[in-house]
């Protein structure tokens, strides 16, 4: 268990972090939401053990995290934007075998694990091949590598999904749920708003502050919130908008002449209403969801406000 404890963080007498507290538990897997220099990659060094906090505690099972942390981290300075030159001049296999030694594999243990990391990560046939030569791309499938191999108790990623191809965003998430199933810790920043279920949980941070943070559902998480939803309606847009500005009093966008945007207003009628009126007019529907996926409209909606969630847990 990690803990936070009004936990701040300042840089050059700028605070970066203000007065953070919340806890993540064995098995679950966090998200860390929020814009442009929100404070997102502060967080996760604050949770590593990187920085120490300048007010406030961060402990890893009731101890301080700087006296016992060890940590593997994905992403940022140690991996897709690092140059050639910070790259060691080794291969693929070679960089593995290191870390699988310092995880303390050995012998035919080492082997198997190094070879079953290299074929998940569909990295076998650059095996042989120095690091520095390698696409931006393979060099993060590289970092997942490592992490099979070293199936660390906490796993820290900073923008994770950068670079990856559909296949690898599959394969990261596997990893993730791989790690929190055997009841390791998953935190990272996320800057794709098409959060998959991989995440069990959320933060948002706004100029550093926490604004919102719990389980990644968003009835749950902000009860209450306008969502805006958009309801794909093949060549029917207009007469679906008619009747939702009609019958229910909405208001309502037409994006095509397939898709409608019911907007957000204190009358707005639920999902479940506008899409039985619109059955029950013969209104063919393809599709219906939040739109755009609700951490965006969340992250909007906090940095407009700054304000935390009342219902924050």
């Amino acid at each position: 268990m990690i803990e936070l404890d009004r936990a701040s963080l300042t840089r050059d007498t700028v605070e970066v972090l203000h007065s953070l507290s919340f806890c993540i538990r064995a098995g679950e897997s966090w998200a860390i939401l929020g814009p442009t220099a929100a404070g997102k990659t502060s967080l996760l060094e604050l949770l590593g053990g990187v920085r120490t906090p300048s007010a406030g505690r961060v402990q890893v099972n009731g101890i301080s995290q700087q006296s016992i942390f060890s940590v593997t981290g994905i992403g940022g300075a140690e991996g897709t934007h690092a140059t050639n030159e910070q790259w060691p001049p080794i291969t693929v296999r070679e960089f593995l075998s290191v870390c699988g030694l310092a995880a303390n594999h050995r012998g035919s243990t080492l082997r198997t694990i190094l070879e079953q990391s290299l074929e998940r990560t569909g990295l076998h046939n650059f095996a042989h091949r120095r690091i520095a030569t390698l696409s931006i791309g393979s060099r993060q499938r590289l970092l997942l590598a490592r992490a099979i191999l070293e199936q660390p108790f906490t796993l820290l990623l900073d923008d994770p999904y950068a670079h990856l191809d559909p296949d690898g965003h599959l394969l990261l998430d596997e990893v993730v749920n791989d790690l929190t199933l055997s009841g390791g810790i998953v935190a990272a920043s996320i800057h794709d708003a098409n959060l998959s279920s991989a995440w069990s949980h959320v933060a948002f941070l706004v100029n550093g502050r926490l604004v919102c943070h719990g389980a990644a559902d968003h009835q749950t998480l902000a009860p209450g919130f306008l969502w805006t939803y958009q309801i794909e309606c093949p060549r029917n847009s207009s007469r679906a908008s008619e009747i939702v500005r009609k019958k229910l009093r909405s208001p309502v966008d037409e994006i095509d002449i397939h898709r409608i945007q019911i907007c957000p207003s204190i009358d707005e009628p639920r999902l479940p209403e506008v899409l039985q009126c619109l059955f029950h007019a013969g209104i063919d529907i393809h599709s219906a969801d939040i739109k755009p996926p609700w951490p965006v409209q969340l992250i909007k909606h906090f940095t407009r406000s700054g304000q935390p969630n009342s219902n924050d847990t």
